[in-house]
């Protein structure tokens, strides 16, 4: 099953959607813009760890399938710890903002949302594949089909690669 209808389906977009203001087909869509990055991201981040316990790590050290819940619970998002994850995912804030503004135009949506929709959407992402990984009898080959089956899945955003993270232009 595609990711972005994974995520759809647990009802965390619909959750992002409800605590950002916006509604679910705009947190849908907000989610296939931002989600090409993310995985892009996930992906560059597994090759530079050079192995794929590299990234589970990460993603554990940021709270694990926990990441997906918080933003799913009743109540404000400790969004902060989805800033962190992104930081680890490509470098820095500021490339964060590029994304957000690129799925912004892409969308028309607001861009301060946009950039309230991206660090949910990472905790979402990245607690779902900590959760998968965790529960498959072979974490490494599941988290390479995360990975391969995202890359089959729709377009990416064009990206060009700078000191090894994603950049989009």
């Amino acid at each position: 099953m595609p990711m972005l209808e994974t995520l759809r389906r647990s009802g965390g977009l619909e959750a992002i959607g409800v605590e950002v203001g916006i509604s679910p087909a705009e947190s849908l869509a907000a989610a296939e813009a931002l989600l090409p990055a993310l995985m892009e991201g996930l992906r560059q981040l597994d090759e530079r760890e050079g192995h794929p316990g590299g990234l589970v790590a990460l993603l554990e050290r940021h709270g694990g399938f926990a990441l997906a819940h918080a933003v799913m619970e009743p109540g404000p998002t400790e969004a902060e710890r989805g800033n962190v994850l992104l930081a680890g995912l490509f470098g820095d804030r500021e490339l964060s903002r590029v994304v957000a503004g690129h799925a912004a135009e892409r969308t028309g949506i607001d861009p301060h949302v946009m950039r309230q929709v991206l660090p949910r959407l990472a905790m979402l992402l990245g607690g779902y594949v900590a959760a998968r990984v965790a529960s498959s009898g072979e974490p490494e080959a599941e988290l390479r089909r995360i990975l391969a089956d995202s890359v089959k899945r729709g377009p990416r955003p064009p990206a060009n690669r700078r000191r090894g993270r994603i950049s989009l232009r």
